[in-house]
């Protein structure tokens, strides 16, 4: 398996992996307000049945990172596409955002998502972004979990972001140049 730069026959498998997601939890919202505070507190519960959830909708961003040459790899396994990852630059504020990470069903659990994520991140390093971001349905704690193995921590959550009208948990993490100890290791 190898991570590169897309082909226009590439973009176009994208859009047909299977990029369902079952999960058997999900994050609840709890919040309290009063005159002298407001309390948040986001809370990963348990569903009594697994849950679901569609493919992601996949905007024109694939078409348009394509079309700039920049922001969208993808893991090719035997000539087949079997995941990508989009990445929008926000360079006035420094940012990468992680729009997509998208390994088909079939494929999951292999490394393949973490590959694709280490290669944004790499490149995001590379052209000066200080923090990577991502938004996140509550409903996909596989998604939460996974940023969350790669450092990233819970950054604020909108509750009109999504158009489904679930809410959204956004996770940041900083972006450090790599720096390899003799272990090999990165830091930051």
């Amino acid at each position: 398996m190898h991570i590169r730069f897309p082909t226009l026959q590439d973009v176009n498998a994208c859009f047909q992996l299977d990029g369902r997601v079952d999960t058997h939890y999900v994050w609840q919202l709890q919040r309290s307000v009063d005159a002298q505070k407001i309390s948040v507190v986001l809370q990963r519960v348990r569903l009594p049945r697994a849950l679901r959830l569609p493919s992601p909708y996949l905007g024109e961003s694939l078409i348009r990172h394509y079309e700039q040459r920049d922001g969208i790899w993808v893991a090719v396994d035997g000539g087949k596409v079997v995941g990508f990852v989009d990445v929008e630059w926000g360079p006035e504020e420094g940012l990468a955002w992680i729009r997509y990470v998208v390994v088909d069903a079939s494929r999951r659990r292999l490394g393949i998502g973490g590959r694709l994520l280490e290669r944004a991140l790499e490149r995001a390093r590379r052209r000066g972004m200080t923090r990577a971001m991502c938004v996140v349905d509550v409903k996909n704690d596989p998604a939460i979990q996974f940023f969350q193995r790669w450092g990233f921590v819970p950054a604020g959550y909108n509750e009109a972001y999504l158009s489904d009208g679930n809410i959204a948990i956004y996770l940041a993490r900083p972006l450090r140049r790599r720096i390899f100890s003799s272990g090999g290791s990165e830091e930051g």
